[in-house]
């Protein structure tokens, strides 16, 4: 009997020590974490002109219509009315540009591998599992005030409330700065 319990100890423990401490990094993409990011991204910004580069714009676009807390309902009218993907002076494209306009803040999927400005410090947003990164931010205009790490690092259970973080807090917390590769 004893050693029945002694396994069902060390099962629950196994259980609870996945559940509540590796899930909620192994799980975020599956949630679309990165996406909300990226929203969130865009809402700080203001006004500011963006260009999401990526291999499914609609499904980002989407996403980022989901976690904007403006106008969610306005902004699917005119979607679903003009089929456009952009959201105010945010656009949502797959292709590549061919250069990068001065004023105006790329926001490109890593897998894309169109990267303009090879060789220099980057901004990104990282996969939390790996720390390798999902989307570069060129010409950041949001976070360039604040100390980036390069590395991941431990969060605390208020920053995955993104929404009610500070802008220094966000991109010390979400945006990376690192060499590119």
């Amino acid at each position: 009997m004893g050693l029945i319990l002694v396994i069902y100890l060390i099962s629950f423990l196994n259980f609870s020590y996945f559940y509540f401490f590796r899930f909620p990094i192994i799980g975020q993409e599956n949630y679309f974490f990165s996406q909300r990011l990226i929203a969130n991204y865009i809402e700080r910004s203001g006004d500011k002109k963006i260009l999401v580069v990526s291999q499914e714009p609609r499904e980002i676009f989407l996403e980022t219509v989901f976690y904007s807390r403006k106008n969610q309902s306005e902004n699917l009218k005119i979607f679903v009315k003009n089929q456009e993907l952009i959201l105010g002076n945010v656009s949502f494209v797959s292709e590549c540009p061919k250069f990068l306009e001065k004023e105006t803040t790329y926001i490109i999927e890593k897998s894309k591998d169109c990267l303009v400005n090879s060789g220099k410090l980057i901004k990104s947003i990282n996969e939390e599992q790996f720390g390798g990164p999902l989307y570069v931010i060129e010409q950041d205009g949001l976070c360039s005030d604040f100390k980036l790490q390069p590395w991941q690092r431990y969060r605390m259970k208020e920053n995955y409330l993104v929404e009610k973080l500070n802008n220094k807090d966000f991109c010390e917390n979400w945006i990376r700065q690192s060499l590119q590769n």
